[in-house]
């Protein structure tokens, strides 16, 4: 399988995510074929709470620029049975550059666990969609003699 293949299985599966969704995960391996979020995660449990926690570590270590009101992007991890980041990039851009570069710096600085003992692949990619969403603060004001 061709390293452009599992990029395009992968953008499909990102296609399919639902909003705010810990991540979707493909197997990238020589001998396999993209395998979708919950055909991994019955295969592997493990590897629910594995999305979860990598979603968390680049959560963690990502700076939003101030002016990513309302702006989305899907990122794809590569990762190696170690943990390691082996390549990651935006598979669904946000059209804001500056909140795609952030969180790509925020993947790269990130420090990924080894994947789950069961999990028997070598490389896994995964998905990660990140929303930023403009908060509206219903902010009342008061008045002096409340303030004391």
């Amino acid at each position: 399988m061709k390293i452009t293949d599992i990029i395009k299985a992968s953008l499909v599966l990102s296609l399919f995510m639902i909003p705010n969704f810990a991540g979707m995960i493909c197997m990238a391996t020589e001998s396999s074929t993209s395998i979708s979020y919950e055909q991994i995660t019955s295969k592997y449990p493990s590897m629910e709470a594995y999305i979860a926690q990598a979603r968390k570590m680049v959560k963690d270590n990502w700076y939003p620029p101030v002016n990513a009101f309302e702006n989305s992007a899907t990122i794809i991890l590569t990762l190696n049975k170690d943990g390691k980041l082996l390549n990651c990039f935006i598979s669904i851009p946000s059209g804001n550059d500056d909140f795609d570069t952030s969180l790509l710096d925020a993947a790269k600085k990130a420090t990924y666990s080894p994947l789950p003992n069961d999990v028997n692949e070598d490389v896994v990619n995964i998905d990660l969609s990140f929303n930023m969403q403009k908060r509206h603060l219903n902010l009342k004001k008061k008045t002096l003699s409340e303030i004391k």
